[in-house]
């Protein structure tokens, strides 16, 4: 497996940066949205992959037995520029009041020195 560690080199803006690197390499997290509706998630995501390889944000509403893409970077796509972008998303009605949400980020890589930044991720939502 690939190696999931804390960055603070470039590119680097939050506090609870994450580097993706070499090998396929995940990092996924339960997030309770027990007592709130209309989840939104927001993060920044950047790689430098080659053909054929990717980065990947995904969620699950049923705690990863089902996975959902939010964003895929690919070779010669405009943020594989090894620097940070942002995005954001609204999740479906099945994000709400649910205890088993999952968020994932995936690094599909063969070769060394391929790399995937994930920075300054946030889930909110409007409580009942």
């Amino acid at each position: 497996m690939g190696n999931v560690e804390r960055f603070a080199g470039t590119p680097h803006e939050g506090a609870a940066d994450i580097r993706l690197r070499d090998q396929p390499s995940e990092l996924n997290r339960t997030i309770s949205t027990k007592g709130y509706s209309s989840i939104n998630v927001s993060f920044e995501m950047g790689s430098s992959v080659n053909a054929g390889h990717y980065l990947r944000a995904e969620w699950s509403p049923d705690g990863g037995t089902t996975w959902n893409l939010l964003k895929q970077i690919n070779k010669g796509d405009p943020e594989d520029d090894n620097n940070l972008h942002a995005f954001s998303y609204s999740l479906p009605a099945s994000a709400d009041d649910n205890a088993n949400v999952k968020l994932r980020f995936v690094l599909m890589v063969a070769v060394p020195g391929e790399k995937g930044y994930v920075d300054n991720v946030q889930v909110g939502g409007i409580p009942y």
